[in-house]
């Protein structure tokens, strides 16, 4: 981030005037303050989404991963019976 210019200076053209140029100045300044402050929000919110977001994952690996694995499990016998069947083997 590029250096600030002495607090005094932005005071001193906000209270006195100054000229054009040091007017633009500290409205550039201000500016520059306020999407300062915006972006770091934006950032915060940022991390919040990616907490949540690796908060869900992991929810979702704990409950969809079970299930994929009853599921599989159910596959497997499915398919022994079927293997079974085709070879007259009641069970």
């Amino acid at each position: 981030m590029p250096d600030k210019p002495p607090a005094e200076v932005v005071h001193r053209v906000s209270v006195s005037g100054g000229t054009p140029e040091e007017e633009e100045f500290a409205a550039k300044l201000t500016e520059l303050a306020s999407l300062e402050v915006e972006i770091a929000g934006r950032e915060l919110d940022l991390a919040t989404v990616l907490v949540e977001l690796h908060s869900f994952e992991r929810r979702y690996i704990q409950v969809i991963g079970a299930r994929y694995s009853r599921l599989d499990d159910l596959r497997a016998l499915i398919a022994e019976a079927r293997a079974r069947q085709r070879q007259g083997d009641p069970g």
